[in-house]
């Protein structure tokens, strides 16, 4: 009998302080979640006949239920890290590869009118985006392009051709003469690869 006048105590103070709360918080986004945890509280409240004659200790059931959620969602964060580090790893796998393809076939479109017409080649071609980690035509800031003799191979010693000394052109003119050359070049560039919204550089490497 005192127990069951105790429990019907426990409702009636809990329902006092719930309508209490209710009246406090401001009506809101929030306030429907206090009352979630509120209408759960109560219904412990009304079930705790049911834990005694079961003897289920509510308090040591919680807290059991609270660590396995816990462990639930670490292991769940867990998870999620690994699956973004995985896809993180995937994406920089298919970016490298289509900016592969596409230096491939810059390369392969600028090939023979740079051989015909300036006896150069493409020795390199780097890309310069505005966020390595989108890396796509609309992110695309520049080309750089490094340029070399046509057939000049890193490593490769060919035979040793006549040498004439020209003391009359001076290094100046030479350097000049291969700026405009590189001008012209990167005008061509520009016009086959059909760019005109991105910076195209042309370096000389040889």
């Amino acid at each position: 009998m005192q127990y069951l006048v105790e429990w019907i105590t426990q409702i009636i103070v809990f329902l006092l302080m719930a309508a209490i709360v209710d009246l406090l918080v401001p009506a809101s986004t929030m306030k429907k979640y206090i009352k979630l945890v509120i209408g759960l509280i109560l219904i412990l409240v009304f079930l705790k006949p049911v834990f005694y004659v079961f003897h289920i200790d509510i308090q040591q059931t919680l807290e059991s239920a609270y660590s396995e959620f816990m462990n639930a969602s670490t292991t769940d964060e867990k998870m999620e890290n690994l699956m973004k580090m995985q896809k993180k790893d995937i994406q920089a796998s298919q970016d490298a590869y289509i900016v592969k393809q596409l230096s491939d076939e810059l390369t392969d479109i600028a090939e023979t009118p740079l051989e015909e017409k300036y006896n150069m080649e493409i020795r390199d071609i780097q890309f310069i985006f505005k966020d390595d980690e989108n890396q796509t035509y609309e992110g695309l800031e520049e080309i750089s392009v490094t340029l070399d003799e046509a057939g000049h191979e890193k490593g490769v010693v060919t035979n040793v051709e006549e040498i004439v000394i020209n003391t009359k052109e001076s290094k100046h003119n030479n350097e000049k003469d291969r700026s405009k050359q590189l001008e012209e070049v990167k005008t061509m560039l520009e016009d086959k690869w059909e760019i005109d919204d991105k910076e195209v550089t042309v370096l000389w490497g040889g």
